[in-house]
């Protein structure tokens, strides 16, 4: 998928390159659309979800709420599919697992309220109040 190599390809948070932004928004509607495929390739064995993460460090706030769109969209399609509760847990502590190391590992102020959003979402899934989307 070559969204998902656009993000390896620029990890560099200070970048303007457009292609992190034009990966982000294609990542975030193919979790709404190609909601199957999309999401095997994020949470792959390659851990290709870290890199939704990276672009959360991203100076520019478009970029930023897109990839915590994109995530939040897996989170809802974690929500709605028909995971086992071990499944589930397994997917959602790979996300909460990444916005500990955004709390409590990194000094970014835009990476940490990048992932205090998504925090949100999660909250609001294990509350039953479903998705925000």
């Amino acid at each position: 998928m070559m969204a998902i190599q656009f993000l390896k390809e620029d990890r560099d948070p200070k970048s303007n390159n457009m292609k992190k932004y034009s990966a982000v928004l294609v990542l975030k509607e193919f979790c709404k659309k190609l909601s199957i495929v999309t999401f095997n390739r994020i949470f792959d064995q390659n851990r290709n979800v870290e890199l939704i993460f990276d672009a959360l460090k991203d100076h520019r706030i478009h970029v930023r709420q897109t990839a915590a769109d994109c995530i939040n969209a897996c989170i809802s399609l974690i929500n709605k599919r028909d995971y086992s509760n071990e499944q589930k847990k397994m997917y959602l502590n790979v996300i909460y697992g990444q916005i500990q190391q955004a709390l409590y590992a990194d000094s970014d102020a835009n990476y940490q309220q990048s992932a205090l959003s998504i925090l949100s979402e999660l909250i609001q899934i294990k509350s039953g109040g479903g998705s925000s989307q």
